[in-house]
């Protein structure tokens, strides 16, 4: 990759190396073997200080192709679901969505939209082509296909509501992307649309290193994201973080009248400096869990994960932690992942009682958010298992 896909900067500092990783994390095996094969690329990061984008400069997207078997559903848990459920009564309640058509783009099983649909009794379309045809139950009038959203459905549906959450990030183009979203709600009742993105400066303040994953072509700043909204054509009526600071979350309108435009970029100054300390703080942490990996299998001490999405797959393929020893499984809330296998690392994914039944003496939360409901449950179960978060 040449140059920045937001702001088109040909300067681009690369900052961080990882390798071959998984090219799929959110997709996972039926046996070891084909865990083991799963394909990987390079998955080498830079970042443009004009605008604060980073990116992955090795993406190749002819390598990834989304179907049914791509689950990244989060819904399974309880502190996801309070965060959904304040989403979706602010939506509701801050833009009078009721009695209304709403639309979700990359829905997955439906899981919001059904909420989206319940709370304001609205009528719901999701498009996603990894939806394998089993959706979240629910009372509400949801039609889910996997068919793309396109400016002629968004004339026919004309909604009230068009979420896309968690979409943008996996497209090489977003400004393309942006363009054809804003073409597709500019019709009748302009639309309130709701975008939702990793905070790539959260994951930098952090040093979020289990956070980079290759289906991820771009990560937003508050800037980039900004720039790449505005240049499209859209008006932004709020732009904030939430979920911990781990999601970036847009709300905005088509700006009226407005053609794509060309933007500008200001430099966020000392953006060098703060990318030379997250490297070196990501290092530092890759270091450390590669110690504690190895130690597993010199003291003999028995330990799993808790989290078999993104950030469990990235931690186990860096680490070097492959099945059945240092680390034998993972834990998943989420029974669709059960009994299936890590792409790149073969751990078997696994529900929380196996905790127990296999004396696990250390787990390794991957999403501080979830520590909480994580500790708890695995008092409820009787563990007496070191917590730790990495």
């Amino acid at each position: 990759m040449a140059r920045c896909p937001v702001c088109a900067s040909a300067v681009l500092e690369p900052f961080l190396d990882l390798g071959d990783v998984p090219v799929f994390c959110n997709v996972q095996w039926p046996s070891v073997d084909e865990a083991l094969r799963a394909k990987r690329a390079p998955l080498a990061l830079s970042a443009c200080p004009a605008c604060g984008h980073v990116c992955n400069a090795s993406y190749d997207p002819d390598l990834l192709a989304y179907a049914p078997g791509y689950d990244n559903t989060q819904h399974f848990s309880s502190t996801f679901r309070d965060y959904a459920r304040r989403l979706v009564r602010r939506l509701v309640d801050a833009y009078d969505i009721r009695g209304r058509t709403v639309v979700d783009i990359g829905c997955g099983r439906g899981d919001l939209l059904q909420m989206l649909c319940a709370e304001g009794g609205n009528r719901g379309f999701g498009f996603d082509p990894s939806f394998a045809g089993a959706g979240a139950e629910g009372p509400a009038d949801v039609t889910i296909s996997r068919e793309l959203f396109t400016p002629e459905r968004g004339a026919e549906l004309a909604p009230g509501l068009v979420c896309c959450r968690h979409v943008l990030e996996h497209v090489a183009a977003p400004d393309d992307f942006l363009v054809s979203l804003r073409a597709a709600v500019s019709g009748r009742g302009a639309p309130v649309v709701y975008l939702e993105v990793p905070n790539g400066e959260q994951l930098l303040r952090e040093s979020a290193l289990w956070d980079y994953i290759y289906e991820h072509v771009s990560y937003f700043s508050r800037r980039s994201l900004a720039l790449s909204l505005e240049k499209a054509g859209f008006e932004i009526l709020a732009l904030y973080e939430d979920f911990g600071g781990q999601f970036l979350c847009a709300d905005m309108r088509p700006r009226p009248g407005a053609a794509p435009g060309p933007g500008t970029a200001a430099d966020p100054g000392g953006y060098s400096a703060a990318l030379e300390a997250a490297a070196r703080h990501m290092s530092e942490k890759l270091r450390h869990w590669r110690r504690w990996t190895r130690s597993l299998a010199s003291d003999g001490r028995a330990a799993a994960v808790w989290g078999a999405g993104s950030k469990g797959v990235m931690f186990l393929n860096l680490t070097g932690a492959k099945s059945p020893k240092p680390i034998e499984f993972a834990v998943d809330q989420n029974p669709n992942k059960h009994g299936q296998y890590i792409a790149g690392t073969g751990q078997q994914v696994a529900p929380p009682e196996r905790i127990v039944a296999s004396g696990v003496e250390e787990v390794v939360v991957m999403n501080q958010i979830y520590f909480q409901e994580i500790t708890n449950q695995l008092s409820l179960l009787g563990s007496r298992a070191r917590v730790l978060t990495a």
